[in-house]
């Protein structure tokens, strides 16, 4: 079974497929038909359960995969409605997912043109409402729309003011910032690009901290207040290296500990609160994050 949807010792589980999402016979499904009638906020004589009946399914789900949309799939009328939907029940204190302990957001840099502006809204509303303990996000700003004022940068709220125990961040670009979590730890998985050489990774790290965290400026500091600096403080970043070679040899930990000192050398504040890892398994992130944990 590629894809699919089970209950299996009593979690249901939903991911998507390369078309999809799948039921366990392998029928593609899709995002809207994962939520189709949540939208129904009240009972008519067509839809006489209105959206219960679906929230009553979601309420099992415990692990949901959400990969990138597909140009050929994506539809931006019906990602609009869901997103209304999902704002209508965060908006009445509902939470469609409140045994949701893991879930896989997702971006595609080969979506249509509003594709990544509805993927952030998408993400965002879907993660207000859910209190998982891990999370990965592949969706963020592109460098150039944050110089626009017209593109407020927004950082991941959970419902509640729930923390995950780590959220996993995946860029598919050196360009995109990711939607940092105030709180709690960051892990940010580069894209391979970035790993080319010293310079380019410790200009994207840098790129990635001046942007969601200001108040490392002590000019800047002053315009928060007190709860959340408090919360912006215990925000911690990892930054998982992709072992590849660079002119024929492999990257040894001294390369990393050049990206650090760059690093601290301009931002020393983040010394106890930043790490590099090299990334070494070949296992897909979804398996690591559910096998590990980490």
């Amino acid at each position: 079974m590629v894809a699919g949807e089970m209950l299996c010792e009593g979690r249901m589980i939903a991911w998507r497929g390369h078309y999809g999402l799948s039921t366990s016979q392998g029928q593609a499904i899709g995002v809207q038909a994962l939520f189709a009638g949540i939208e129904n906020t009240h009972s008519t004589e067509e839809k006489p359960f209105g959206r219960e009946l679906k929230l009553r399914f979601l309420r099992f789900i415990t692990y949901l995969n959400l990969e990138n949309y597909s140009q050929a799939k994506f539809d931006e009328n019906a990602v609009i409605l869901i997103i209304k939907a999902l704002q209508e029940l965060r908006d009445m204190g509902i939470e469609p997912f409140p045994n949701l302990v893991s879930v896989e957001l997702s971006a595609s840099p080969l979506s249509p043109p509003r594709a990544p502006e509805l993927q952030r809204e998408f993400d965002l509303t879907l993660v207000s409402l859910c209190r998982p303990k891990q999370v990965i996000v592949k969706s963020g700003y592109g460098f150039l729309e944050l110089r626009s004022e017209n593109v407020p940068y927004c950082d991941l709220k959970f419902a509640g003011g729930h923390l995950p125990i780590e959220v996993l961040h995946q860029p598919f670009s050196f360009h995109i910032i990711p939607m940092v979590c105030y709180g709690t730890r960051n892990r940010v998985n580069p894209p391979r690009t970035v790993t080319d050489s010293v310079e380019k990774s410790a200009e994207y790290v840098l790129r990635v901290l001046h942007q969601v965290h200001p108040e490392l400026n002590d000019v800047e500091r002053k315009h928060y207040p007190e709860d959340q600096l408090e919360k912006r403080d215990k925000t911690t970043w990892t930054f998982s290296w992709e072992l590849s070679r660079m002119n024929g040899l492999p990257w040894a930990h001294h390369d990393v500990s050049k990206v650090r000192d760059a690093v601290l050398k301009e931002l020393p504040k983040m010394r106890d609160r930043i790490c590099f890892l090299p990334r070494k398994s070949l296992q897909s992130d979804w398996a690591q994050i559910v096998n590990c944990g980490q």
